[in-house]
């Protein structure tokens, strides 16, 4: 799982990404199809993290020493290593760029450095360790019905909600506005809301007894999902001349459940992907993929330009985006593994 979510992390962050913004007929519905599996990438990334981290009974000293500590030590590191690099680029190319310990500072605090918003997850992740005592006890004590209420929640916030103000500027009509007063953090907050719902999937899911009609009615909904929010995103490109990100993320959850559930049901039918040397590549990789997503922005401020340069010209750019992320997960991935042979750095990476 993290293997996927890393590449199409990577993905999300190329030109690949939003080619449904610039092309028309047919591929146009490509693209955006492809755009709407890709946000599945944070959604598992908080789903594995509930499912390893919730099963477990820490208190807040324990979270704070082993876990806070080392991410916020990981956003200054990297935040301080890309400021440099930023600079050093920069420089290279002839132009002036504000190089302060104070801007370095009130720029990490805010994630708002140059070329530094992919890291807005370690913020996000930060967050939800902060409260992870909490949300440990929480878990456990949760029903099937509880989950379903979550979901149900995070439905009418993230899907329909959005979906009827569309429906409403559309028609020339006023937008339905919420109070920012009403907040339910555990299933409108995607921090707090994907890891428990990884947690249940995982533990409180019996993979063995899942009947294949389940499956496929899961599917289903995913897919209308995704069919949902590319006739949104469509219908608003036409409308207001303009194609945005806006409805991307309505459906990303059932996409997300899927995508967990499946991998988890071929890892339980296909043994051998799990055991021999296949099993051991994939959790090698697998133990790389936070380092590959800490690494990209420095790959792609000193390589992806010239990689870019090259093959643009001759090749789909869907082909290059593709490419980049095989590239990246390479590079980052050996730069991570030489990374963790540095006494002290393994742990923190």
């Amino acid at each position: 799982m993290r293997i996927i979510a890393i590449a199409l992390v990577i993905f999300n962050h190329h030109a690949g990404y939003t080619l449904y913004q610039i092309s028309s007929g047919a591929k146009q519905w490509v693209y955006m199809t492809i755009t709407m599996i890709t946000r599945i990438n944070v959604p598992l990334f908080l789903m594995i993290s509930g499912a390893l981290l919730l099963r477990k009974n820490e208190e807040f000293p324990t979270v704070i020493r082993k876990r806070f500590l080392r991410f916020l030590l990981l956003i200054t590191v990297f935040e301080g290593a890309f400021y440099s690099c930023y600079k050093i680029f920069m420089v290279l190319h002839s132009f002036e760029y504000d190089y302060s310990l104070s801007r370095f500072i009130t720029g990490m605090l805010a994630n708002t450095l140059e070329g530094t918003d992919s890291y807005w997850y370690l913020y996000s992740y930060i967050g939800m360790l902060l409260i992870l005592p909490f949300m440990q006890r929480i878990a456990k004590k949760m029903s099937k019905s509880d989950f379903a209420v979550l979901i149900v929640i995070h439905a009418v916030f993230w899907s329909f909600l959005p979906i009827a103000n569309m429906i409403l500027l559309t028609h020339g009509q006023n937008e339905i506005y919420i109070s920012g007063n009403i907040s339910v953090p555990f299933s409108d907050t995607k921090a707090f809301f994907y890891p428990l719902l990884g947690y249940y999937l995982e533990y409180n899911v019996d993979y063995e007894k899942l009947k294949k009609k389940h499956l496929i009615g899961l599917i289903v909904l995913a897919l209308v999902g995704i069919a949902i929010s590319n006739v949104c995103t469509y219908w608003e490109g036409i409308t207001t001349g303009a194609y945005t990100q806006n409805y991307v993320q309505l459906f990303d959850y059932l996409t997300a459940i899927v995508a967990f559930i499946v991998i988890r049901l071929l890892f339980i039918k296909c043994e051998s992907l799990s055991q021999g040397r296949v099993g051991a590549i994939i959790c090698c990789v697998g133990s790389l993929t936070l380092g590959m997503y800490l690494l990209d922005p420095f790959l792609k401020l000193f390589f992806c330009e010239k990689y870019q340069f090259m093959l643009e010209p001759i090749l789909p750019t869907l082909i290059v985006s593709f490419g980049w992320i095989i590239i990246s997960m390479i590079m980052g991935g050996i730069l991570t593994a030489i990374i963790k042979k540095i006494p002290g750095l393994k742990k923190l990476i």
